[in-house]
Order: structure tokens, then C-alpha cells, then sequence
């Protein structure tokens, strides 16, 4: 029974499919993103979940963000798809995407797609996720607006923090599923200069290029990769692998989302591996199991109650969303709220 205050997955999934085909998204589309933002919730990003809709209609409102694309592919070749987004939410095409190399992994061992011309790509997890959920192994790369400096360069943005996710299903565990960036994330800025606490060192430059702690200096500055030069330079290939591959918009042409009515065009790469096509499925999936077991088994350090694998803590989170619901931050309750007045779409919260 859903918990006082909360929303369950089937509330939270009407209601963002409501407040979606609103706006003029097509039936198809508004699924595939309630599914995204559900599956969001549920695992406790509430960030990339219905929040997320008061910036679809900004952004629709602003002229930056289209809610329809034809989604016939660019290119199709054996294995490989080419869509074009049309600067919809990139949940959608990303979603899309991933389906075909879902259905080419399906018949031949590994599917690769891209698409161009995106606006916001979410929550990159979700992408393998869908791969992860048919018993196949997925990837999911973006680019994005630039935020991190060269590697040795001076203190000038060039290039994006490039999230990314790669997931694989298991036996008896949830799927793993690594979600990450190649720096710390904007969102994860954003709550420290609000909650007023101080960056870590060594994560973020001010403006004119120094090191700080201060996360206000650094959303005006810049974004350090992870592992230094490593980082940079898979942030390189990154960008190869979406916004070159895909024919979409390179490095400084991609829109920062916060500018409204601008044009985004983050680009997407996706990858879908059968593993049948290598070894019987039961097989791999004993061999994934071992793995997590082999992590479960290390000896945690002094205060660490045990030893967890990418995904396992929102795999249990999301269990438990299940049947007690989703409680959305105030703040997010408020701006919904706001559209949900706006819209005439009921508000299925107290």
C-alpha cells in the first residue's frame, strides 16, 4: 500500500503521460517517456522523473523543444541505425534508438545506433536498462554542452562531461548498471551550493581557471574530469562516438538547456550485445552472478556495512518504491502543481 504522501509508479506514470500527450506529444512517445520517468522515480532520482516536465514546457513554450519527430531512420545498414530527433526530449529517441539495436542484437549478435538532434537525453541508465530488461547488454553514450576545459589547456570550456551508462543483466541479481559522467555532475553542484556545503577539492575550476570549493565559483567555471588526463580524453572519444558518428552537433554548437528557447542537440550513441551470440545465455548469466558474489565477499573497510555493485542500491530502493511510492521533493510537488494548473491535468497528490 502506497505510503502517506506518496504517489505510486502507476500515478506518477499517468500522470506525465497526461501532461505529455497535452503538450502535443503522440500517444507512443508520451509512453516511452512516462516509462523513463517511472523508472526514474522509483530508483530515487526524482531529478530526471516529473520535474523534468516543467522543463519540457518551458522549453516547448520558448520554441526550443519540439514535441513531434518522424522517426522513419536516417540510414539503415545490417546492424547499424541512423535516427534524427528533431530536437524532441531525447528520452524518446534514445529510447527508440536503443530499440533497434535491441532488435539487431537479437538477430545477430550486436546492434549499434545513433541519434542526432536531441534535447535533454535524461537519466543515462535507462537506456541500457531496456537493453538489460531483454536479456542483452547495453551502452548508452552522450554528448552535451560544453563544460570541462582541455587537459592542459587554459581556463576555457571545450568540451562536454559526456554521461554514460553501460548495463548487464544477471541471474539471480538485479542487472548491473553503471551510470555515470566524466566529471561531477551539474545537478550534483547545483545541491551543494544549495544545501551551502563546499566542493571537494580538486573537482571544479572558477571562471578565471584557479581551483575552488566554493560550487557557486564552479558552476560559473568549469568541470574537472575524472582521472585527469584519462578522463579528458575519453570525453575525445566520446564525442567521436555521438556527435561526430551521429552527423549531429559538434562540441561548442550543443545548447545548454537552462537558455529555454535555444536549440540543445545532444546526440546519442547505443549499443546492444546478445550474449547467446557468444555462450548459452544461462551461462553468461552464471558468470555475471559469480562476479557480483566475488564483490559481495570483499571485506568492507571499517564503517562500510558491505559491499555493493553499479545499481544494486536502486535496485533495492526501486523494490521498495514499488509498494510504499514515491515521495517528490516539496519543491518539485510545487512546480508540478504549478502545470498541473496551468494544463487542467489533475494532480494525483494530496
Amino acid at each position: 500500500m502506497t505510503a502517506p504522501g506518496a504517489l505510486s509508479a502507476a500515478q506518477i506514470h499517468d500522470f506525465a503521460t497526461r501532461v505529455l500527450t497535452k503538450l502535443g506529444t503522440p500517444d507512443d512517445d508520451a509512453k516511452i517517456l512516462a516509462d523513463a520517468m517511472t523508472w526514474s522515480a522509483l530508483r530515487g532520482d526524482t531529478d530526471h522523473s516529473l520535474r523534468r516536465l516543467d522543463q519540457i514546457l518551458r522549453r516547448k513554450k520558448a520554441g526550443g523543444l519540439e514535441t513531434r519527430a518522424d522517426w522513419t531512420p536516417v540510414k539503415k545498414w545490417r546492424n547499424v541505425t541512423v535516427l534524427n530527433g528533431n530536437f524532441t526530449w531525447g528520452v524518446i529517441g534514445g529510447t527508440r534508438a536503443m530499440r533497434h539495436a535491441i532488435a539487431s542484437a537479437k538477430e545477430s549478435g550486436v546492434g549499434v545506433a545513433v541519434v542526432r538532434d536531441n534535447d535533454n537525453t535524461g537519466a543515462l541508465g535507462w537506456y541500457p536498462s531496456v537493453a538489460a530488461s531483454e536479456s542483452l547488454i547495453g551502452m548508452a553514450i552522450t554528448n552535451g554542452a560544453i563544460l570541462m576545459p582541455a587537459w592542459g589547456g587554459t581556463a576555457k570550456r571545450v568540451i562536454g562531461n559526456q554521461a554514460y551508462a553501460i548495463a548487464s543483466p544477471a541471474g539471480k541479481h538485479p542487472p548491473v548498471i553503471f551510470d555515470s559522467a566524466l566529471t561531477m555532475t551539474l545537478n550534483a553542484l547545483r545541491k551543494l551550493a544549495a544545501s551551502g556545503e563546499r566542493v571537494p577539492p580538486g573537482l571544479v575550476l572558477d571562471a578565471k581557471g584557479q581551483p575552488t570549493e566554493d560550487p557557486n565559483e564552479g558552476l560559473l567555471g568549469m568541470l574537472l574530469p575524472i582521472g585527469g588526463h584519462r578522463g579528458f580524453g575519453l570525453a575525445i572519444m566520446w564525442e567521436i562516438l555521438t556527435g561526430a558518428l551521429s552527423g549531429g552537433m559538434l562540441l561548442g554548437e550543443i545548447g545548454d538547456m537552462e537558455t529555454v528557447g535555444q536549440r540543445i542537440g545532444n546526440s546519442l550513441f547505443l549499443l546492444a550485445i546478445d550474449p547467446a551470440a557468444f555462450m548459452p545465455r544461462d551461462e553468461f548469466l552464471a558468470r555475471v552472478d559469480r562476479i557480483v558474489d566475488e564483490m559481495h565477499a570483499a571485506e568492507p573497510a571499517p564503517g562500510v556495512e558491505g559491499i555493493r555493485v553499479p545499481g544494486e542500491r536502486a535496485a533495492r530502493i526501486a523494490e521498495k518504491s514499488a509498494v510504499d511510492g514515491v515521495v517528490f521533493p516539496e519543491r518539485h510537488v510545487k512546480l508540478l502543481r504549478a502545470i498541473s494548473a496551468e494544463l487542467g491535468v489533475e494532480w494525483p497528490g494530496t
